[in-house]
């Protein structure tokens, strides 16, 4: 059966469990009261009603495999089914009087867990009227018979009934334990994905507001730059006698040409451009290039790659759009504030991904050591806008990887970007 059941699915599955084993439950019962008690049990009848749960039991087991959702309204008529069944069962076997009644509660503990409010008080309800009504009409269980019949029929049902009630109370202890607690959890998991989803949800719309924005920012900022690209053109040009003055001038052009790129990334990204595949080295190697060239006063980044592996690094490919270097680039900017000494990088391939491993000596973030961010901290930098680790965990995460911060015990901070690989000699 499929495991990516949603909730409806999961709880109607246990729902069915729930339905079996009291079904089980009422057979043994009945069986009981019919051939040890000598008890006058409409056979045909009973046999009939039990039939048709194990059959709605199989019909319900079938529709679990189906992918179409499971909503409010068929859990509902789920149990509307287990009420009349139950009801139309009691009916023949004396009514209220007959021990195994409380079974009523079971299905309205379902329902209240289950269904919204509206749905649950109907339930409730209809479970009073159906008791009330067996209390007036049913098939009583003594029959007609003698006095001494009478006698140890009574002394039979008596004893039936004291059964009859812990039996009762113990599955339904057991069932409310074991099922219901783990129903309460899927329904907590339910809510924590929804709320997940919902802040994943505002996050990504306070992006695209960010986007909009880097948008217009990129078309307004294109004519400065090519004032600045011709201005200094014309500096170098006066200047070629001046060593100094040209070195911090070619540094300037170097800058300029630099942001003239993002900006052109910045309109290839938008324009949804296929990502390319590239291997993990060479991808890492260009980002750090890059990088080097935007912070070029920075000392030279560190890194190495894990040794122990059996198979090659550069076997390992990776999916790369538009946007995933400057993701990238953002959290070594993060690093290299932070570290008063050069950030480390580590390439350490795994199965189907590769792992990239940022470690600064900065203060690290306030949490304890070891522990594991998975939503952007607060930026504690002045210059900084506080938007850098949510761009770059909101694009890592589009492209099928996540970014975890990790406080090392030593000190500083341990960056993590796990992406999805493929290895070329993959079949």
């Amino acid at each position: 059966m499929n495991q990516s059941l949603n909730a409806g699915a999961r709880n109607l599955q246990r729902l069915c469990s729930v339905r079996t084993i009291v079904l089980i439950a009422e057979t043994i019962g009945l069986l009981l009261a019919g051939y040890s008690l000598a008890l006058p049990i409409p056979v045909l009848a009973v046999s009939l009603i039990l039939c048709l749960n194990a059959l709605v039991i199989i019909g319900t087991l079938l529709r679990l495999r189906c992918s179409r959702p499971i909503g409010h309204h068929e859990l509902f008529a789920q149990l509307l089914f287990d009420l009349f069944s139950q009801a139309t069962l009691f009916y023949l076997t004396g009514g209220y009087t007959n021990p195994f009644i409380s079974v009523f509660l079971i299905t309205v503990i379902m329902g209240a867990l289950l269904l919204p409010l509206r749905y649950s008080w109907g339930l409730s309800c209809l479970s009073i009227v159906v008791y009330t009504l067996l209390m007036k009409w049913y098939q009583p269980l003594a029959g007609h018979t003698s006095g001494h019949d009478t006698q140890e029929t009574m002394s039979s049902m008596v004893f039936m009934h004291l059964g009859g009630m812990w039996l009762t109370y113990t599955l339904s202890t057991l069932l409310i334990n074991f099922f219901v607690v783990r129903m309460a959890e899927a329904l907590r998991e339910e809510r924590a994905t929804v709320a997940q989803a919902r802040e994943r949800q505002l996050r990504d719309e306070h992006l695209l507001a960010v986007a909009t924005t880097a948008a217009g920012a990129a078309h307004e900022l294109g004519t400065p730059l090519a004032t600045m690209a011709v201005v200094l053109g014309d500096l170098s040009e006066e200047h070629q006698n001046n060593p100094e003055l040209s070195d911090d001038i070619k540094l300037l052009k170097t800058q300029v040409t630099e942001c003239k790129k993002r900006l052109n990334r910045l309109v290839t990204s938008s324009q949804r451009v296929e990502p390319d595949t590239l291997s993990a080295t060479e991808f890492l190697t260009e980002v750090l290039d890059e990088w080097q060239l935007l912070r070029p006063h920075l000392k030279p980044v560190t890194t190495h790659v894990d040794p122990n592996h059996q198979k090659p690094i550069s076997q390992y490919q990776i999916s790369v759009d538009s946007a995933l270097p400057m993701a990238l680039i953002n959290l070594l900017n993060n690093a290299a504030d932070a570290s008063p000494e050069p950030v480390t990088v580590a390439l350490i391939p795994a199965e189907k991904t590769i792992i990239i491993k940022i470690t600064d000596n900065g203060p690290g973030f306030d949490l304890p050591p070891d522990k594991t961010v998975t939503s952007p901290p607060v930026s504690v930098k002045k210059e900084g806008l506080g938007l850098g680790l949510q761009l770059s965990q909101a694009t890592i995460e589009r492209s099928g990887g996540e970014v975890r911060l990790y406080r090392r015990p030593e000190g500083g901070t341990l960056t993590t970007v796990t992406l999805p690989a493929t290895q070329k000699d993959a079949a």
